[in-house]
């Protein structure tokens, strides 16, 4: 590299043979001259050209008025579009800048040029407003903007050898805070970020790239400040200038005081990521152990790292102190430690590895493996129904018949007041408890018409063959149904419900999961034209009540199925041939033991 050395004008030049320590030749002032060899004293004044590369959308371009406190320094340059040197001013030539407007670079260069006196600044404005990785401006390698911004600055040092690239100044990131992008953003800013370093030209693994933050305004921008935020743990040579607490104009751009701040706090991570050396990869987080039959399963989360993660250290603790457990090298987060006496706590933590070194060992957590128990076994011991069609403020359904234990009732009623649900259920004089509840209007949808609704009540702790049901209603109803399920050693896991809502239908579908060893229950009710139909689920749901009238054009049904393994995402289906209104529910119970 050839190196330019200005002496000022008043300074005499003394030459001076080395070997011989004699003067050679006095020099006068005024009089430049080539200076070969070393100078054992005195001091050269070297000018330097740094640059910049302004990359991101519009917060980097900046939309806000210029607010005259202060153009670039004399002697800022930017490179343009049209790829030459020229005196920067605000707007800067970025792809889409407005006239007026003012950029965060601006206080960056006032204050970097104060911190580093004797230099020169250029600026490589490449940033343009609505562009986002997911919109695929960014994206490498294919995206415009990424494939323009590494063309344009070749361009620059390929013309301008001596001048040096000191960093990346780089705010991105509204187009990306959707839920469903946020979550691509950090490795596609991670990748972002290894590929400017290694395309441009003069660039490399050290060369820093500063992050900007975001202010809430139009949206909530935290999950991509976090994102963001991470960045100085997932590469090295890397800074964060918060903007969470500055001020915008239109809920997405700064106003020019926060262009002003958000400019000083770049200086300032600049100089955070010079000393953002490359480290072991953070703490492990989110270690969980759990236990079974001489066995024990670890799980954890990805911690976050500036090298890629290229194995853990699982270490153990029975009581004798640490020891590293063999498990192979992986980068898997998960494992299970099999060949454990049951009865005994295990103690352990976990610590990731990558090129820089290993990683702060996890929270510790414990587990005791114990011997399997077999399951305890839902059954159903007693099931009975009841309808009745005389329009009262209680409903007596005498006599049914159920067994000890839990009791589940399934109530569906219909009247021209109030919305249809019993303000209380008692059975053999014992309160019952209401589980969950829907209520499905008329089939023109009015409010002032009939109501229909299903009720889902408990009662634990049951004794006894038979009980008399009591449900009672705040005024008249027209109709009610019951339907009972007597269980043993069962609780109730899940309620699904279908049919809400005011438009009839034909067909009603819903899922619902069934823990193994446990039992689903059905119940559904339809109102309209005489119909025929019920449940169908393949051959796996026989109808335990058909089709049953409480009063014309309103039926019951009801149906169970107990399970030995688990049902994942039961699908259940109601149907009927005629127009009518449906109303469906599904309770999973599992075993409380």
């Amino acid at each position: 590299m050839v190196k330019q050395y200005f002496i000022p004008a008043s300074t005499a030049i003394t030459e001076v043979d080395a070997a011989a320590g004699v003067v050679v030749k006095p020099g006068l002032p005024g009089t430049y001259r080539a200076i070969a060899g070393v100078m054992a004293e005195g001091t050269l004044s070297v000018e330097e050209t740094h640059v910049f590369a302004l990359i991101g959308q519009s917060n980097m371009v900046g939309r806000s008025a210029y607010d005259g406190l202060g153009d670039y320094p004399a002697g800022t340059r930017q490179w343009t579009q049209a790829r030459v040197l020229a005196a920067a001013t605000s707007p800067l030539d970025h792809i889409d800048e407005n006239a007026g407007d003012m950029g965060l670079s601006l206080q960056f260069a006032i204050e970097y040029l104060a911190a580093n006196p004797g230099v020169k600044l250029v600026f490589a404005p490449l940033a343009e407003g609505g562009t986002s990785f997911s919109g695929g401006q960014w994206l490498p390698p294919s995206g415009y903007l990424y494939a323009g911004a590494i063309s344009s600055l070749n361009a620059l040092f390929a013309a301008n050898p001596s001048f040096k690239l000191k960093g990346f100044l780089w705010h991105q990131g509204e187009g990306d805070n959707g839920a469903s992008n946020v979550v691509l953003y950090p490795d596609r800013l991670d990748n972002l970020i290894d590929l400017l370093r290694a395309n441009v030209m003069v660039a490399g693994p050290t060369t820093p790239f500063i992050c900007g933050g975001f202010a809430n305004g139009s949206g909530d921008r935290t999950p991509i400040n976090n994102a963001t935020l991470q960045t100085v743990e997932r590469r090295p040579y890397t800074a964060f200038a918060p903007g969470a607490d500055l001020a915008l104009f239109d809920g997405t751009h700064f106003t020019a005081a926060s262009l002003r701040t958000l400019g000083g706090r770049y200086r300032t991570a600049y100089a955070q990521a010079l000393t953002n050396l490359p480290r072991a990869p953070s703490q492990v987080a989110g270690l969980t152990a759990t236990a079974g039959d001489g066995q024990i399963t670890l799980g954890w989360s990805k911690p976050l790292s500036h090298a890629a993660i290229t194995d853990y250290v699982i270490e153990e603790n029975a009581g004798g102190g640490w020891a590293v457990v063999p498990d192979g090298v992986g980068t898997g987060t998960s494992f299970v430690r099999s060949g454990l006496a049951n009865g005994t706590t295990y103690s352990y933590r976990v610590s990731a590895i990558s090129a820089n070194g290993t990683g702060l060992p996890s929270v510790v957590v414990t587990a005791t493996p114990t011997s399997a128990a077999q399951p305890v076994s839902v059954s159903i011991q007693a099931f009975a129904s009841a309808v009745n069609g005389n329009s009262a403020a209680s409903y007596t359904f005498a006599n049914q018949t159920v067994a000890p234990g839990l009791v589940i009732a399934a109530i569906v009623s219909r009247g021209t007041s109030g919305n249809g649900s019993p303000s209380s259920v008692t059975l053999g004089g014992l309160a019952m408890t209401k589980i969950g509840e829907q209520v499905k209007k008329d089939l023109d949808g009015s409010a002032a018409e009939a109501f229909h609704k299903i009720s889902f009540w408990r009662l634990d702790g049951v004794t006894g063959t038979t009980a008399s049901l009591v449900a009672s209603f705040a005024s008249g109803m027209g109709r009610c149904g019951v339907a009972l399920w007597s269980l043993k050693d069962a609780g109730v896991t899940s309620i699904a419900f279908a049919g809400e809502g005011d438009i009839a239908t034909q067909t009603l579908s819903q899922t619902i999961n069934v823990p193994a060893r446990g039992a689903l229950l059905a119940f559904g009710n339809h109102q309209g034209s005489a119909a025929v139909g019920g449940f169908t689920a393949g051959v796996d749901l026989p109808a335990r009540l058909a089709q049953t009238t409480v009063s014309s054009n309103f039926t019951q049904t009801a149906t169970d199925r107990l399970f030995e393994a688990p049902a994942i995402g039961h699908s259940v289906t109601m149907s009927y041939d005629l127009s009518t209104s449906l109303l469906m529910a599904l309770v999973a119970v599992g075993p409380t033991a």
